[in-house]
């Protein structure tokens, strides 16, 4: 009976690098900073912050809060505590101390130098999606989703709880104070299930709200720092009105598609915005005139913030944090290391680098793994990198994409070699084990399937069926190919091309393939179909020559909806699964048991691989990261 001793430590090999901060229990090593909060997600307040001193950044990402220091522009502190994603930062009006707001239903307070953490308040049923200091910083107001959360003010010096607001409003976001501290504003769903501005008198909680001069869903909402002027987002327009009365003052236009964040310049006299139209636009808040217009390569930018002199503009978005020169537009600096997705990863052969396929970015990232270090970024795709694989003696490392190609690189200078064609997404690639043989899967296109090519020259030879899928794997003697298609594995003959087997067993979509070292067994990685809408994370295990079925094992570890990659240990003994549900399952070959489960990445684990040697298994997830989990087998009877 195999059995797994896991060794949660720390190794020495590791240089004293941010690849070590705020690992979670069992990892090793972390590979990027991870996506900076805002994507995908609607209720995004406050995701980038200036300290009041402007010395401090801090950063919301999804392993935790980065606090950057802003004359190096170097990481400084990795604040990890939360369990769910933080959507909310705010520093106290001294500096002393930041609060965060997180997704796992907590605010949570920081020393704002040292990066220590210093409490948790939990009042809040569901998210927590916003946090504000009053301008005196005596009181803290905290948003909450669930309605009859409402708006809760905290005493900051005793964190003792104070009262309500507007308990009647549904999905609190973007709290703000007014400058002098008598007023909250927030943006939430009322009774008419519109998201639209809503005002609190602090002392008597009385309630009003802003005329409905937008025509859409309130995006975002800022206090000028005078008090006296409020800005406001609605689909592509931005509202200026009379903070007192509000009375629309002017409408500003210019922005093509939605308006996701805004805010004023600390002297009041520039408002700057972001969109989903690429663009950062900065105009002069008297006249709502356009000032400058940065062309970016985002399309959702979700965060923004002035330095506190007004010279500098963050913009933070999944692919990284970029600082603006507030005079000119032009762009200052850019902070590296944030990536939105990662869909793929690879051990080279000697175990000495991983790649990881940046979906967004059209990237593949090559990490140092006994140094955590990143090494290069292979650009040139025009479209999301779904797949990366090493041929077998590590020399070339091959990329497939939704552009229609498959790069071929110089694994050790990053240089471009080859690129082979079809018209098909390619989902998926595998090198043969002697390297000869290159296979790909692809769909939505005229040529797809399942293709073979020449591993060396890149020539190809032919495409076994024009079914569309999404997993292909080489069994370890080149003899046969696997993939998936729909709720199917199909076995194929190299040599002839012959469909050799028809497993069924998934009632919904197969998406990973992995043959075993021996070559006997075949995982399958999916979901199955439990309920009119229900999916449960299943793994499948066959006999290659017979078809049959060995093992049908349910993944509970997660959220129960599907298992996206599977992968076998170098001595076949253990099965790797990573899931919808945020977590990597380790599985008895022999018995489908679990042994054990790896839990720390903050989004759905989308890719496992195991080191050659065995020792190390490396995951992949949509929050931006790689993790390095660290374990030792061992054999008993």
């Amino acid at each position: 009976m195999s059995i797994f001793i896991f060794l949660f430590y720390q190794s020495h090999t590791f240089a004293q690098n941010t690849s070590r901060w705020g690992l979670p229990e069992g990892a090793i090593a972390r590979f990027g900073k991870g996506t900076v909060v805002g994507i995908g997600y609607s209720a995004i307040d406050r995701g980038i912050v200036y300290s009041p001193d402007g010395t401090r950044l801090a950063v919301a990402s999804t392993p935790g809060i980065w606090l950057y220091d802003t004359a190096t522009y170097q990481p400084v502190a990795l604040l990890s505590k939360h369990t769910d994603r933080v959507v909310s930062i705010a520093f106290s009006p001294d500096g002393s101390t930041l609060v965060s707001g997180s997704l796992d239903g907590t605010i949570r307070f920081w020393d704002a130098y040292t990066g220590t953490f210093w409490q948790t308040l939990t009042a809040h049923v569901d998210h927590v999606n916003s946090v504000a200091f009053s301008p005196d910083g005596k009181t803290l107001a905290t948003g909450g989703k669930r309605n009859g959360s409402g708006i809760r003010l905290w005493d900051t010096l005793t964190r003792e709880y104070l009262k309500t607001l507007g308990r009647n409003v549904y999905r609190i976001n973007h709290i703000r104070f007014s400058p002098d501290g008598k007023t909250v504003i927030a943006t939430g769903h009322g009774s008419d299930s519109r998201s639209s501005i809503h005002l609190w008198n602090v002392l008597t909680a009385e309630h009003s709200r802003i005329p409905a001069e937008h025509t859409e869903d309130v995006h975002n909402v800022a206090f000028s720092p005078d008090g006296n002027t409020l800005a406001s987002t609605s689909g592509n327009h931005i509202y200026l009105s009379d903070a007192h009365t509000g009375a629309l003052r002017r409408t500003i236009t210019g922005h093509t598609k939605r308006v996701e964040s805004i805010a004023f310049s600390p002297d009041g006299n520039t408002v700057a915005s972001t969109s989903w139209d690429n663009t950062i636009r900065l105009w002069d808040a008297g006249t709502g005139e356009p000032q400058h217009t940065i062309t970016t390569d985002e399309y959702n930018i979700p965060n923004t913030a002035f330095s506190p002199d007004g010279k500098t503009l963050v913009s933070g978005s999944g692919t990284g944090i970029h600082l603006w020169d507030t005079q000119t537009g032009a762009l200052r600096h850019t902070i590296p290391g944030h990536t939105k997705r990662i869909e793929s990863i690879a051990f080279s052969p000697d175990g000495n680098t991983v790649a990881s396929a940046g979906y967004w970015e059209n990237t593949i990232h090559l990490w140092d793994t006994h140094t955590g270090a990143h090494s290069k970024t292979l650009r040139g795709h025009t479209r999301p990198v779904d797949s990366v694989a090493f041929n077998p003696n590590g020399k070339i490392l091959a990329s497939a994409s939704g552009d229609r190609t498959i790069r071929l690189w110089d694994a050790s200078t990053g240089e471009y070699l080859q690129t082979l064609t079809r018209d098909t997404r390619f989902e998926q690639i595998a090198f043969s084990a002697n390297g000869t043989l290159l296979v790909s899967i692809g769909k939505y296109g005229n040529n797809d399937g399942v293709s073979l090519w020449d591993g060396r020259t890149g020539t190809f030879f032919y495409t076994f069926t024009k079914s569309a899928g999404d997993c292909v794997a080489f069994s370890p003697d080149g003899n046969t190919i696997a993939s998936g298609d729909g709720f199917s594995v199909y076995l194929w003959d190299v040599a002839s091309g012959e469909q050799l087997h028809i497993l069924t067993g998934h009632t919904d979509e197969v998406n990973s393939v992995a043959f075993s070292p021996d070559g006997n067994i075949l995982a399958s990685g999916g979901g199955d179909a439990a309920g009119e809408d229900a999916l449960d994370a299943t793994i499948c295990l066959w006999n290659v020559e017979t078809g049959e079925l060995l093992h049908k094992m349910i993944d509970r570890t997660g959220y129960e909806i599907r298992v996206h990659s599977v992968a076998f240990s170098p001595d076949g003994n253990i099965l790797a699964s990573g899931n919808f549900g945020r977590t990597i399952a380790l599985w008895n070959v022999s018995t489908g048991k679990l042994h054990h489960t790896f839990t720390g990445h903050a989004d759905q684990v989308v890719s496992v691989a195991f080191s050659p040697d065995g020792k190390t298994l490396a995951s992949a997830s949509w929050d931006g990261t790689v993790l390095l989990w660290k374990y030792t087998p061992q054999t008993t009877q």
